[in-house]
């Protein structure tokens, strides 16, 4: 269990900026910060269903046009909350069974990693990890 917080600003394009993480050391899955354009976030996948298309959707931009954005991200055995400068845009609770990554035959690395679409560009400020049980360890 932890908290991760990016603080970010969008410099080119419209597109999303996607943050890999893992629920209960073992359960991947994407947080989709403005897909599709700006017009949605979300988590890939709930259910099967990719970020546009679950309960976890939410419609509308995160990042504004210009300035930086502080998102935080606390995953927890059993939920995931995403906020962005305080206001939220991802809640889910359940089982982390029901996560994927959404990409069939494809794994991403068994770590955390944050990827920006092709045509956006992200300046980042920071980013920091805490344990929320535990000490927590390094990562190589």
């Amino acid at each position: 269990e932890y908290i991760l917080k990016v603080r970010a600003e969008r410099t080119r394009g419209c597109n999303d900026m996607i943050l890999g993480v893992l629920v209960a050391e073992m359960h991947r899955c994407q947080l989709v910060i403005d897909g599709r354009g700006g017009t949605i976030s979300g988590i890939s996948d709930v259910h099967g269903r990719n970020a546009s298309s679950n309960r976890t959707t939410r419609h509308g931009r995160v990042f504004p046009i210009s300035g930086v954005v502080e998102l935080v991200v606390t995953v927890r055995n059993n939920s995931i909350v995403v906020t962005a400068d305080g206001k939220p845009v991802i809640d889910w609770q359940g089982n982390p069974a029901t996560l994927s990554d959404g990409k069939a035959g494809v794994r991403p690395p068994r770590r955390m990693f944050l990827s920006i679409q092709k045509g956006g560009s992200y300046r980042i400020d920071a980013i920091t990890l805490k344990p929320l049980t535990g000490k927590g360890r390094n990562i190589p």
